[in-house]
């Protein structure tokens, strides 16, 4: 393999572009508070390019890609 110095940074992953939303609600108690939260997580469902790895079986390029969208919904109580 051979490196060339002053081409190290020409190949690069595309852009990467994701929106997230989070909306949460805290109850406060003398004792104990109670958080309620949604995670919307990848809302425009853009597949995001996570690695490049070279496949030396098939001799190819391949590419790990992100999740899609993700909805995380959580419950939490803290005594």
């Amino acid at each position: 393999m051979i490196r060339l110095r002053d081409r190290a940074y020409e190949n690069r992953l595309p852009a990467y572009f994701r929106v997230d939303l989070k909306l949460g609600f805290r109850l406060n108690g003398k004792k104990s508070s109670q958080h309620f939260y949604v995670d919307l997580t990848n809302m425009t469902g853009r597949r995001n390019v996570f690695q490049r790895a070279l496949d030396l079986d098939k001799e190819r390029i391949r590419y790990t890609y992100q999740r899609g969208f993700f909805p995380d919904v959580r419950y939490q109580i803290s005594f």
